[in-house]
């Protein structure tokens, strides 16, 4: 049957409860001969164009991913590594309002960043009064990364014919890249994973860095819950949904942690553990492929875990399920 099969793009899935409930039934369960693969997600580029231009420079460091505190030298940034290439994206008010972007491509770098305009060109200058920002032009400028000459140089139309395949090969990948982070930031949003946390299902298993009671397993997929208002360490964590799978003898954990702007509004920042054991540190995830994935076990594991909370609320407990939770349940009336 179809609906005992969960897609991914990367495998297709045994849905462990749903056989469990045809078996009950008596239904037999047939895997389908030929599986249509999952569709590729039509992910919008969020630019009106790839020009290097001053409104695409403040877009991207105007966007949800520049961080809403600044570093010890006071600027904003964002960054990640795609294979061999660096980028980032710097944002700083002090001395003077300063955005930038920074690629880096082995043995080359580039920078494309502000700089205030006297005579100023006109169409950027009616672009700038329309956005109340300071009269601002583009400066570009490059260097070698290692050798003995590394100063930076003016880009001209002298300057190596690969910093110019750099400069524009490169830009486009940032805002292509920038748009897939920012799809994947407010694909999830925090009402979904609120409503996770909230669930009868997850209500015995409220204690986050317990082993037994943080959360269980379905199937190949881990799932846990640290509610609000949890405390650790003597500092009050953040709402977090976490998703866990084996692979092999390692194991790919994904947070899905509530976090807040500057201006109190509410995200879903996604984070990367490469190691089990909550001694290790999950970081900030950039990479494509891992963000596509954690896009895909999300969406797995809300589907199976609202599945599972409708049939304990019709007074089935999950296959396997612990028995201090079964308990739990039973006392909550969930059970009978």
């Amino acid at each position: 049957m179809q609906d005992c099969l969960i897609q991914t793009d990367e495998e297709v899935m045994l849905y462990r409860e749903r056989m469990l409930e045809h078996f009950e039934s008596g239904r037999s369960v047939i895997v389908p001969a030929k599986v249509t693969a999952a569709s590729e997600i039509d992910i919008p580029f969020l630019f009106e164009n790839a020009e290097i231009s001053i409104v695409n420079l403040c877009r991207l460091t105007d966007s949800i991913l520049m961080p809403s505190e600044a570093n010890a030298n006071g600027n904003r940034k964002y960054e990640f590594w795609l294979q061999d290439d660096f980028y980032r994206v710097i944002r700083s008010q002090a001395p003077s309002p300063y955005r930038a972007v920074y690629l880096q491509q082995d043995p080359l770098a580039v920078i494309i960043e502000t700089q205030e305009n006297e005579q100023g060109d006109r169409r950027l200058s009616r672009w700038v009064r329309r956005s109340k920002k300071q009269d601002l032009s583009l400066n570009i400028r490059w260097r070698y990364i290692e050798g003995e000459e590394t100063e930076w140089h003016a880009l001209d139309a002298h300057s190596p014919n690969d910093i110019h395949l750099l400069l524009q090969n490169g830009w486009r990948t940032l805002l292509t890249q920038v748009s897939v982070f920012e799809y994947y930031r407010r694909f999830i949003r925090p009402e979904r994973i609120r409503a996770l946390l909230s669930l009868p299902l997850a209500e015995p298993y409220d204690d986050f860095y317990d082993d037994d009671k943080s959360g269980f397993w379905s199937g190949s997929i881990y799932t846990a819950f640290r509610q609000p208002g949890v405390v650790r360490d003597g500092e009050e964590k953040p709402p977090c949904f976490l998703l866990a799978r084996e692979k092999g003898e390692e194991m790919d954990i994904y947070h899905f942690v509530l976090e807040k702007d500057a201006d109190g509004t509410e995200y879903v920042h996604i984070l990367y553990q490469a190691e089990n054991g909550y001694e290790h540190k999950a970081f900030p995830l950039w990479d494509p492929d891992k963000l596509k994935t954690a896009y895909w076990l999300f969406r797995m594991a809300e589907r199976t875990l609202l599945s599972l909370n409708r049939s304990l609320l019709e007074g089935r407990a999950p296959y396997e399920a612990e028995t201090f939770a079964i308990e739990y349940w039973e006392q909550k009336g969930y059970l009978r």
